[in-house]
């Protein structure tokens, strides 16, 4: 007889401390988890979240790469900070 495989489904939860990019509103500023950079969700879709990056500590070679609009995965685990 044939067996039926299940199926098991990841289920993915951020950090301590930290939401998914996805579950933030757009025009919230966030920190990642690690803390190299700083930036603006513009909007978030399934597969991607588009973002302004305003900030990054990296030496200053790379830092023109990193800085200014990017596509990042929507299930990053962010720092959300409060306006001040």
């Amino acid at each position: 007889m044939l067996r039926k495989r299940r199926h098991r489904r990841i289920k993915h939860y951020p950090s301590k401390g930290c939401v998914f990019l996805e579950s933030l509103k757009s025009g919230t500023l966030f920190e990642t988890e690690s803390g190299l950079s700083r930036g603006i969700l513009l909007e978030s879709t399934f597969g991607s979240a588009k973002v302004i990056v305003l900030s990054c500590k990296m030496s200053d070679e790379d830092q023109e790469y990193y800085l200014g609009k990017r596509l990042i995965a929507p299930r990053t685990s962010v720092k959300e900070i409060e306006n001040e």
